[in-house]
């Protein structure tokens, strides 16, 4: 029973810690926030709150080895002077099961109220972001980055002794080798030993990898308020998001009954009338909403519409486009954008054209979108050819 329940918990605190993350980190990258859920979201994390909340003293067990075990990581993690936990005894699995195994429990007693587990959680996550400040997420790959950032050869020699693996860690530095040897019931395990050891005295020596620690970032970085992400949320509604943003009034590039009409000041010939959306404001400044459609675009039609959109100004003696995110909404995990293109045309040098696009969940796609719609009013208005019969 309990290894269900641990299975359960396990998969709940995967998510509630990455939703806390997520929601709390906005500004880290995706590589930042998988290595602070790595650093968070593993055994030793959750043993170390085991042994805060004094799970230990609950443990019931029938092996005087595991027992022994916990007692003596337990004591050495409550030791003032215990400040990496990467060193010492080995981690029982039995002390992180036992936290997982309490969430799982919990979620169940609840009758499955994940609000009630996240509230729970948050209360222990601060431990586990303290403890993972002192985890190292994988001393290989920081040796590896450091030799990387200083164009130092690393090398790695494994050998293999009677019941033990045995790895030696090995780099040039200055003109002088610099080794480090370790031991362990495998060879990963003598791997990380040796790649620690390196490390550490490579750093004594003054050397850093060029990108900055997590947890440097971390004391930089922005954290907002942490959100339980998609529980209790209401769908967005992509259809009413567009109506709201498209406060306009209907009007037609050739009818009188649009007041004021945009027309360039050169002849335009062959144009039919178009149905729009149309707004203005006291100031003579135009603003547009326009839906995507087939747009002509300039008559190549390569690159991106918004690097045909500069080309294009620029060909035409006008001052380049603006763009501007006007609208960002909705919740984290579905957030939509909406841009905006102002448009000096030299020939209405008393008019600013705005132009608003379709909102979208990528920006880049949101100001592509503005661009295309640019396009369609140029073709109609007569500033490209039309190749519409």
């Amino acid at each position: 029973m309990i290894s269900r329940l641990e299975f359960l918990g396990d998969a709940v605190l995967d998510f509630l810690i990455t939703s806390y993350l997520y929601s709390a980190y906005p500004k880290l990258k995706p590589g930042q926030l998988t290595d602070l859920r790595s650093l968070s979201v593993n055994n030793k994390a959750f043993a170390c709150v085991a042994v805060d909340r004094s799970f230990d003293k609950f443990l019931l067990c029938d092996s005087s080895n595991l027992s022994e075990a916990v007692k003596k990581y337990v004591a050495y993690i409550r030791r003032p002077s215990s400040s990496n936990v990467n060193e010492g005894p080995k981690c029982p699995k039995a002390l992180g099961d036992l936290v997982e195994s309490c969430v799982g429990a919990i979620l169940l007693d609840s009758g499955f109220n994940l609000y009630k587990v996240w509230e729970i959680m948050t209360s222990f996550l601060d431990p586990i972001m303290k403890f993972s400040s002192n985890l190292q997420l994988s001393p290989k790959r920081d040796l590896q980055e450091l030799c990387q950032s200083h164009n130092l050869e690393l090398q790695l020699q494994a050998s293999k002794l009677t019941k033990m693996f045995s790895v030696e860690a090995k780099v040039i530095v200055n003109g002088t080798c610099q080794t480090a040897v370790a031991t362990g019931q495998s060879k990963k395990e003598a791997t990380r030993i040796a790649s620690q050891k390196l490390f550490s005295e490579l750093k004594a020596q003054g050397w850093r990898p060029r990108s900055k620690p997590l947890e440097e970032v971390l004391k930089s970085t922005f954290k907002g308020e942490a959100k339980l992400i998609g529980y209790n949320e209401t769908p967005i509604d992509v259809t009413a998001i567009n109506s709201i943003e498209h406060s306009t009034v209907n009007g037609n590039l050739s009818s009188s009954n649009s007041n004021p009409i945009i027309r360039p000041l050169r002849e335009v010939i062959g144009i039919k009338p178009v149905d729009q959306k149309v707004q203005h404001s006291s100031k003579g400044q135009r603003s547009g909403t326009y839906d995507n459609r087939d747009c002509a675009g300039d008559l190549s039609r390569t690159g991106t519409a918004r690097s045909r959109l500069y080309e294009f100004c620029a060909a035409s003696c006008w001052k380049p486009p603006t763009f501007e995110c006007v609208y960002e909404g909705g919740p984290d995990h579905m957030k939509l954008f909406t841009y905006k293109v102002t448009l000096d045309i030299e020939e209405s040098p008393d008019v600013i054209y705005e132009f608003i696009g379709e909102p979208k969940p990528k920006k880049k796609d949101a100001a592509e979108s503005t661009a295309e719609g640019v396009f369609w009013y140029l073709e109609r208005a007569g500033y490209l050819p039309n190749k519409r019969n």
